[in-house]
């Protein structure tokens, strides 16, 4: 149970379509600040937001999104934000009419609404374009406007599915910058991304998704802590790398081996490093293998994934 107060809430959830599985028993907390949603495709990512956003109705259980139910409840809605993966943008009209429009819909008048969107426009840095009607827009610039309407009422709380796909890198690292500011300022932000590398830059908070289940909820660094209990991975740099796999395979702690494209590099994953490490130099005196380096590999989010879930489905 974490100590911080709970935003969003799962109990139980499960959603299925027909005979397909969305989503199967998930039991989630989720606090203040940012926390990255990872999953392969079909992993239930989009469907737990929509869950949250009150979207999709349950198959079972619930999500409480401050305090109350997502699905009948109404009070959550004006603090909450949604980016939806799939556009649903009108093309025949500009950015800033677009997001007054969306604005509008939460209650505020025609000139505040405006006020906002001018605002929320500004934030992802598309001014440029406050004239310029959507249809004429790149993937990237579009995206900023799916965010900007999410943002222009000020929510506590931020859905965002795939948000930083299709954009530059330096609208990239701008976004990413005004959702760490937006953390400062106490917003809840669920984001979803398949680029693991750019979810471990933006927060060490993650949901980790398999086919519907959760497989891991946590920070990064502990959830790292937990995998070396389990496993570890040795890169081997050098020649005849086959014949050294081969026999690698011998050794009872050895749980699996990566042979890379090149054919000059081989991840050892072991389950008792200690014993692999005692075993390995004897290996390698005993036959010609002209290995040039042995190291450990670090864990980042990618092989903690990777770890977690079998590799990616």
């Amino acid at each position: 149970m974490m100590t911080e107060k709970v935003i969003l809430e799962a109990k139980n959830l499960s959603k299925w379509y027909g005979d397909v599985r969305g989503i199967l028993g998930v039991n989630l907390e989720i606090p203040k600040g940012i926390t990255g949603l990872v999953g392969s495709n079909a992993a239930g990512k989009t469907t737990l937001l929509h869950l949250i956003a009150g979207l999709l109705k349950p198959s079972q259980g619930e999500v409480l999104v401050l305090g109350e139910n997502s699905f009948s409840g109404t009070h959550f809605r004006r603090h909450l934000g949604l980016c939806p993966q799939k556009e649903a943008l009108y093309q025949n009209i500009t950015v800033l009419e677009f997001v007054s429009i969306l604005t509008e819909l939460h209650g505020f008048s025609s000139r505040e609404a405006r006020q906002k969107a001018i605002q929320a426009i500004e934030k992802v840095r598309i001014s440029h374009k406050l004239n310029q009607k959507i249809e004429t827009l790149s993937k990237g610039m579009r995206q900023c406007v799916k965010l900007a309407q999410a943002i222009a009422h000020d929510p506590e709380i931020l859905l965002l599915d795939e948000v930083l796909t299709g954009c530059d890198p330096l609208v990239k690292h701008h976004l990413k910058e005004l959702f760490k500011e937006m953390e400062r300022q106490g917003a809840t932000i669920f984001i979803t991304s398949h680029n693991l590398k750019e979810m471990e830059a933006l927060t060490d908070q993650v949901v980790i998704l398999d086919r519907g289940k959760m497989v891991a909820h946590g920070k990064i660094a502990e959830l790292q802590k937990q995998a070396k209990k389990q496993e570890n991975r040795v890169s081997i740099e050098g020649e005849n790398l086959r014949s050294l796999a081969c026999d690698l395979l011998s050794f009872q702690d050895v749980t699996g081996i990566e042979i890379q494209e090149d054919d000059r590099t081989i991840l050892v994953s072991t389950k008792d490093f200690e014993s692999f490490s005692l075993r390995l130099p004897q290996l390698l005196s005993e036959k010609d293998y002209r290995i040039k380096k042995i190291m450990p590999v670090t864990q980042n989010l990618e092989s903690l994934f990777r770890f977690l879930v079998g590799g990616v489905h």
